[in-house]
Order: structure tokens, then sequence, then C-alpha cells
């Protein structure tokens, strides 16, 4: 898809719920010497010069360096997810083979998450609960991202107002795109909620359960991050973020362990482990520089910035990759066999 010379309109104002979140300011748990504002201001201009432009409403104009690339960044994104959606309907690849497709955990998770964590690992789910006493963990996660992350996520959403695929896909005349039913895209694209407060949540969660003298020994990153991994890659499965939402979330991660957690190497290992495990990753690595060089780039930047290196495989592969970005993300998928009725968890 050819990108046309169409400036992107931004999402538009928020709800007040949103809003009165944005306001609460410094999360509860922000207790570094850094300050709060300065290192959101500092993230910000990262995002701004590298993937999307901030949007300011007095002057009706996007600012930053990345405005002169936003349409053809949005075209390339959108023709790498049409190949990318078609994960959504395959089985969930988890070592405790749960026999569930991404869709089905994508519809539980719309509002949200955390509530399926003994379906990557039920030791880890296990531990968790004897950390929680009583409650549920869903409650718990509901609980620390609001606290901690909700403010982060809708500020920078307010400055960065990127439209969302859908209404993208519109003004650029992508016919053929599609989305999932959502009831939790009421707010600018980028960065990625969902990406960033379950990544942040379940570090949250392995760093207790570190920490915790009755469940240290028997907690494996490994399933943990998979999980948030997952959560992340279904939104863009189901049509909801750009690619690059994901990314900037990863970045915005990232940096915000480094900052809390400065003396934790093994919480910043975490980060980096989720990204490496997530699918879009792993297309990203595979993707054409021809076919796609804005994405490219912005990927290329978030590896440097996260000290991400792509295997050597990985990087032959992608030089002999053609050039149509919907064949440059093959990948063979191993489907599960079909389960019996008897195996297929509803709850």
């Amino acid at each position: 898809m050819q990108a046309r010379r169409v400036s992107l309109p931004p999402y538009g104002v928020m709800s007040r719920n949103f809003l009165d979140l944005r306001a609460r300011g410094q999360p509860r748990d922000w207790v570094v010497e850094t300050d709060w504002a300065k290192w959101l201001n500092s993230v910000s201009r990262k995002l701004q010069a590298n993937i999307w432009p901030t949007y300011d409403f007095k002057n009706g104009s996007w600012r930053g360096v990345a405005s002169a690339t936003a349409t053809a960044l949005t075209a390339e994104e959108l023709e790498f997810m049409r190949p990318f959606r078609k994960n959504l309907r395959d089985f969930v690849d988890t070592p405790e083979k749960c026999f569930i497709r991404h869709e089905f955990l994508r519809d539980a998770e719309d509002l949200r998450i955390g509530g399926r964590l003994d379906l990557y690992s039920q030791t880890v789910a296990t531990a968790f609960g004897q950390y929680l006493s009583n409650g549920s963990s869903e409650d718990w996660f509901d609980g620390i991202i609001d606290a901690n992350y909700g403010s982060t996520i809708v500020e920078l959403k307010a400055r960065f107002q990127r439209p969302r695929p859908y209404q993208c896909a519109t003004i650029l005349k992508c016919d053929d795109f599609s989305q999932e039913l959502s009831r939790s895209f009421i707010t600018p694209s980028l960065p990625s909620g969902h990406c960033f407060e379950a990544t942040m949540a379940l570090l949250e969660l392995y760093k207790r359960l570190l920490e915790a003298p009755a469940t240290n020994q028997r907690t494996s990153s490994g399933p943990i991050e998979l999980y948030a991994a997952h959560i992340s890659d279904r939104r863009v499965m189901a049509g909801l973020h750009f690619p690059t939402d994901n990314i900037a979330s990863w970045y915005l991660a990232y940096s915000m362990c480094k900052t809390m957690y400065p003396q934790q190497p093994l919480l910043v290992d975490f980060i980096r482990g989720t990204v490496r495990q997530s699918l879009l990753y792993q297309g990203l690595e595979m993707l054409s520089p021809r076919a796609s060089p804005k994405l490219s780039k912005i990927f290329e930047w978030a590896c440097r910035e996260l000290r991400l290196k792509p295997t050597a495989e990985k990087k032959i592969e992608a030089r002999q990759m053609p050039a149509a970005i919907g064949e440059g993300v093959r990948k063979k998928r191993v489907r599960a066999p079909k389960p019996r009725v008897s195996n297929v968890r509803h709850s």
C-alpha cells in the first residue's frame, strides 16, 4: 500500500474518567530521587523523536521530527498487521498446553488483565494465590495498575494523540482492514496501555514473589514473561494497536524499570525477556527493511535502546525475505491438535 500525503488527525479529547486519572500525577510507589515529571518529559522526547509526534491543540499541528514520516509509517504498519492478525486464531503455545486460542484470552483481557496466569504456569499461579491469601488476582492487578501506571500511560496518550488503526485505515482508504470488538479502545493509540500495564504489573508480581520467602524458590520468570508478551501481542493481533504502540510501551517499561529499580538487574532482564518472547518482536525481526524502511528503523532503534540483538539466523532470514510486507512476516506456525470438547476451558 502506497503512503498518501495525508495529514492524520489527532484522536481527540478523552473522557472525563481518563482525565481524572491523568490528574493523579506521580505513581504511588515512585520513591526514587529522579523527578517523575522530568522522567516523563525525557521519555516523551525520545518517543517524539523516534516514533510518533506529539500534538499541539493550541496550534492544531503535530510537533516533532517523527511528524514527517507519520503517514508513511502508518501505511507500513497497516500492511504489516494484515498477516499478523491471523495469529489471533492460533492456539496459545504455553508450557501448560491449555489448547485455548488467543482470541478467547483477548476477549477476557479487554477490560481486565492478569486473571489467567494459571494457563501459563500453574506453579506460579499457585504461589501467587498463596501470596494473596484472599482476594482475586484481577483485583490485585487492577489496584497495582490504578496506583502506579494508569496516570503515566494516560498522560502520554494525551500528549501523542495517535489515532487508532481503524481511524487511520479509513483515512488511508485501506478497505480490507478489520478489527475485533473492544470496549477498551476509547483512548489514543500510543503507547499501548495493555502492553505497558501488563508488563509492569507482571514485573511487580515477579518482584514480590521473589521477595516472599515462601514463594521465591518456586518462581520462574519465563512463564510470567510469556504471559506479559502475549497480552501485549493480542492487542495488535486484534487490530486495536499498531506495532509501534507496543514498541513505545516496551521502551517506556524498560526506562521506568531502570529508573525505579537501578540496583536490580534481574528486573531489567525481565523486561528484555518479555520483549524477546513477544510474537510481535519475532515478526519484526523477520521484517524486510526494503519493504518497510520506517518501521524497520524504529525497531532497530528500540533494539539499541533495550540492548537487544537479533540472532544471526534472524538477520540472514530478514535479508532473504521478499519485498512484499505481507510475505515479510512469514512464519511457520505449529497448530495444536484439535481438542476434545471436554478439554476446552470456558471459565
